[in-house]
């Protein structure tokens, strides 16, 4: 069985590149990982929450997150297995990547900015060095509906934000 892994930060990109293997794996035939990456709380920040409250805010926004991209997923009949982690998105992915066997990683990259996009060549750098599996970037692709409930996630705060991903124009 193929198994591909879906870089997810919850913005429109990360549904396109969710929609795009929605359309070009048969259900059944590929196990889907989504995955999610949450960068630490700054130091100033953690004073405040206990490890069991740092472990519950990853979690939720990790949750919001991966929300749509399982739901796109889930209506072409797939089974997607979400993955939530803390770390540097980069070396976090290309890590699940390498420990889940994945053969494919799939990431979107269309409609960023220019500090957007510089920030994404970095985390695609450091996935592409330590990753095995080959990297498919979805640049162009068509736009994706809306979750449920009219709107995307909303930006979480800047301490848990994955900023090499999810910049917006």
């Amino acid at each position: 069985m193929r198994k591909i892994l879906i870089a997810v930060d919850g913005s429109p990109r990360a549904a396109a590149a969710a929609a795009h293997v929605a359309a070009a794996a048969t259900p059944g035939a590929s196990e889907i990982h989504l995955v999610n990456v949450q960068r630490p709380l700054n130091a100033y920040a953690a004073r405040f929450l206990g490890g069991r409250d740092r472990r519950d805010f990853h979690r939720e926004q990790g949750r919001r997150a991966l929300a749509h991209a399982e739901q796109i997923l889930r209506r072409s009949g797939h089974r997607p297995i979400p993955h939530i982690y803390v770390g540097e998105p980069g070396t976090t992915v290309a890590r699940a990547a390498n420990a889940l066997g994945a053969d494919e990683i799939v990431v979107g990259a269309d409609g960023l900015g220019p500090l957007g996009r510089y920030m994404f060549r970095s985390f695609l750098s450091r996935l592409v060095r330590r990753a095995k599996a080959p990297v498919v970037v979805i640049k162009h692709a068509k736009p994706v509906p809306q979750a449920e409930g009219g709107a995307w996630p909303q930006p979480y705060p800047a301490a848990a934000m994955d900023q090499s991903l999810a910049l917006r124009r």
